[in-house]
């Protein structure tokens, strides 16, 4: 498989501290961004007639100046097998006269980058790691929100704000992605709510009390299963699971919550008393 690429030039050289003037050197105004590929083919012409040579450079980011590979000078077009270059991310070229007299980006006339790239088989198909796998299924409008498209030069997606032209400044919108290690390890999303793993204390004998908050809202699957917890007390709204608390553990609840003097009543069995519309009833202290 082989991706064509047109690139500009400008005047100048590339050095081992980044970029130098040079009247006999034009070179790529950018790093250009390479996922893993087989080999790469450059070709240029003159308007001059001249014969043109290359050097590349091969870089693992688009910060440094320390190339990984420096490959000077070759006669065009030339093709350069970069398989054995796993790091490799980034290139940048230089172009100059074999005869190493003044050139400028004006002189050339044509310049072009070849990618071929490697296609491979498993048992689910053939797949390339240049390109984007294809859906099972056939898409139909109207296309799902989780779908990346392109509008105008760039990809868009509905799900995902755009990037603000300005540099945002807080308060930050709820849209935004953020990482704050007192909530989650992982990046989360304020409109998207963060669901703590299941089995968050499961397996942990030696818990035998826990002060579970009235705020808390929500207890996940096999939360504290597998514990030495005997007995709880949550929110009478407090969301939970048959599982999230070891067998035979009590589940008690707080009182009315807008009334910090109630507690729960009991019948002489000692079970907590629900009525017909399966509300707890409560009494004062």
């Amino acid at each position: 498989m082989e991706k064509v690429t047109i690139i500009e030039l400008e005047q100048g050289d590339i050095g081992s501290s980044g970029n130098t003037t040079s009247n006999s050197r034009i070179r790529t105004a950018e790093y250009i961004r390479q996922n893993p590929l087989k080999s790469l083919k450059i070709s240029a012409t003159s308007s001059t007639g001249k014969a043109l040579q290359i050097e590349l450079y091969g870089y693992s980011d688009n910060i440094t100046t320390k190339p990984i590979f420096d490959k000077y000078w070759y006669n065009v077009p030339y093709e350069f097998d970069l398989s054995p270059y796993i790091n490799l991310r980034f290139i940048r070229i230089v172009v100059k006269y074999s005869d190493s007299s003044a050139i400028t980006p004006e002189e050339i006339s044509e310049f072009t980058v070849t990618e071929y790239f490697d296609w491979y088989a498993d048992s689910t198909g053939i797949h390339c790691e240049n390109m984007p796998e294809s859906p099972e299924k056939a898409i139909y409008i109207p296309f799902p929100h989780a779908l990346w498209r392109i509008s105008g030069d760039v990809p868009t997606h509905k799900v995902y704000p755009q990037i603000p032209e300005k540099p945002i400044a807080k308060p930050y919108p709820f849209a935004l992605w953020r990482i704050d290690t007192r909530v989650s390890e992982l990046p989360y999303h304020e409109l998207f709510p963060i669901e703590i793993p299941a089995g968050a204390f499961m397996g942990v004998k030696s818990l035998e009390y826990v002060r579970i908050p009235e705020t808390v809202r929500k207890i996940g699957r096999y939360a504290f299963a597998d514990t030495a917890l005997k007995k709880v007390r949550i929110s009478p709204d407090c969301e939970y699971y048959e599982t999230s608390f070891p067998k035979n553990c009590i589940i008690e609840f707080y009182g009315n919550l807008y009334d910090k003097y109630s507690e729960q009543l009991y019948d002489f069995t000692g079970s907590i008393l629900i009525d017909i519309d399966g509300a707890r009833i409560y009494v004062k202290e």
